[in-house]
C-alpha cells in the first residue's frame, strides 16, 4: 500500500514536474518509452533472480531506490534528471513486484491482497497529489523521506541471506526463453486464433501506449484544475482495483464475451477523452477503469483455448513489446499537433482490434474456439 501510494504520487505528479521544469507536455510519451524499455529489460531478469536468489535485499533496495528517485526530481526538473528519476522508479517498482507477489507458493491470493494494496494506497496517493497546495517537487521531497525511512526499516524486516545463486548464465536463459517458447507454434492447432490475438493485442497497445501516458494531461486541457483531475483519476483507479479483487475473488467463467468487450471499453473510454470536456473526460475515467477486469477476463478465456503448456503471451510479446517501445513516442507527435487527435487515433486502433475481437467469437467454427462455461456445463 505505501508503495502504491509512492508510485501514484510519483505519476500523479509527474505531469506538473514537468511544467514546473517548463518542459512539453509531449515528453511524457518520451519518459513512459524509458519506463516501458527499463521494464521489459528487467522484468524477467527480477523475477528469475527471485526465483533462484530470493528477496534477500531485493524489498528494501527497491524502496531506496523509491526514495532516490523522488529527491531527484526535488533537486532538478530537467529532462536528464527526470529520465534518470524514471528509470530509477521503474526498476524498482519491478524488483518490489516480483518480490512480494511474484515469488510466493500461492500467486493468485498475493495478487489479490496486491491489488486490494495499490488500489488503496494509489487512491490516498493521487488525492494527496490533488489536495497538496504547494509545487509537486516539493511534495516529492516529502515523499523521500518518507520512503526513505521505510527503506530503512525494511532492511531490518526483510533481508536475509540469499539462498541460492544468480549467474551471468541465467541472464542469458531468461532473455533466449522467449526464442525457445516460439518452437511450440507448430505443435498447436489454434494457429489462425493465435494470429488473431497477436493482431488484436497490436493495436491495443498503440492506442493504450500513445495515449495513456497523457490521461492527466487531457484532464488539464480540458480546463480542470488539479485537484479535478486527481480526483477523477483516483475514482478510476479505486473503481477499477475494486472490481479486480471481486473478479479475482469470484468463479465467473471465462466466456468469449470478455475478448473482444476489453477493446469495446477502450474504445468508448478513449472517445470519451478526445471531446477535451471535463464532463466527458469524468466519464472516459470511469469507462477505462472497466479495463483491468476486461483484460483479466480476456486473458482468461485465451488461456482456456490453448494447453497449459503453451503460453500464448510468450508468443504474443514478440509483436507486443516493439509496440509498447514506439506507441509512447508516436503519442507525443500527435500531442505536439492536438490532444482530440492523439486519443482520436488511438481510438482509430481500438477500432481495428474490436473487429478482429468480434470476427473470432462469431465465427468460432473457423477459428476453432470453444465456449469452456458451456463445454463444462455438458
Amino acid at each position: 500500500m505505501a508503495t502504491f501510494f509512492s508510485l501514484a504520487l510519483y505519476a500523479g505528479s509527474f505531469t506538473f514536474i514537468l511544467r514546473e521544469g517548463g518542459i512539453p507536455f509531449y515528453y511524457l510519451g518520451v519518459f513512459f518509452a524509458i519506463a516501458v524499455i527499463l521494464y521489459l529489460i528487467f522484468n524477467s531478469l527480477s523475477r528469475e533472480y527471485v526465483g533462484r536468489a530470493g528477496d534477500a535485499i531485493i524489498v528494501p533496495v527497491s524502496i531506496l531506490m523509491v526514495a532516490v528517485a523522488f529527491v531527484l526530481v526535488y533537486i532538478s526538473q530537467s529532462i536528464p534528471i527526470i529520465s534518470v528519476s524514471v528509470a530509477l522508479f521503474t526498476v524498482s517498482l519491478i524488483m518490489f513486484y516480483n518480490s512480494t507477489v511474484r515469488n510466493e507458493v500461492s500467486i493468485s491470493t498475493n495478487e489479490r491482497i496486491f491489488m486490494g494494496g495499490a488500489g488503496l494506497g494509489g487512491f490516498i496517493g493521487l488525492i494527496v497529489a490533488g489536495v497538496f497546495p504547494g509545487k509537486m517537487s516539493v511534495l516529492d521531497s516529502y515523499m523521500a523521506i518518507i520512503m526513505l525511512a521505510v527503506g530503512l526499516a525494511a532492511v531490518f524486516v526483510f533481508f536475509r541471506r540469499p539462498t541460492g545463486r544468480f549467474s551471468i548464465a541465467d541472464a542469458f536463459h531468461v532473455f533466449v526463453r522467449p526464442f525457445n517458447s516460439m518452437e511450440k507454434i507448430r505443435t498447436i492447432e489454434k494457429k489462425l486464433l493465435l494470429l488473431a490475438v497477436s493482431l488484436d493485442e497490436i493495436f491495443v497497445w498503440i492506442a493504450i501506449g500513445a495515449s495513456f501516458p497523457f490521461v492527466i494531461s487531457a484532464g488539464l486541457g480540458s480546463g480542470m484544475s488539479r485537484p479535478a483531475v486527481m480526483f477523477s483519476v483516483a475514482a478510476a483507479i479505486i473503481i477499477g482495483a475494486a472490481l479486480v479483487y471481486v473478479f479475482e475473488s469470484s468463479n465467473i467463467p471465462a466466456t468469449p464475451f470478455f475478448y473482444p468487450v476489453k477493446d469495446l471499453i477502450l474504445v468508448a473510454g478513449l472517445l470519451l477523452l478526445s471531446f477535451m470536456y471535463p464532463a466527458s473526460y469524468v466519464a472516459g475515467m470511469i469507462f477505462l477503469a472497466l479495463l483491468p477486469v476486461a483484460f483479466i477476463g480476456s486473458v482468461r478465456f485465451l488461456k482456456s483455448q490453448f494447453p497449459s503448456s503453451f503460453d500464448f503471451r510468450q508468443i504474443t510479446s514478440f509483436f507486443r513489446n516493439p509496440i509498447m517501445v514506439i506507441a509512447p513516442l508516436m503519442g507525443s507527435i500527435l500531442w505536439a499537433v492536438s490532444g482530440a487527435m492523439l486519443f482520436l487515433t488511438a481510438m482509430a486502433f481500438a477500432i481495428f482490434a474490436l473487429v478482429i475481437g468480434i470476427i473470432v467469437i462469431t465465427n468460432p467454427k473457423i477459428f476453432k474456439v470453444s465456449d469452456p462455461y458451456e463445454t463444462a456445463n455438458n
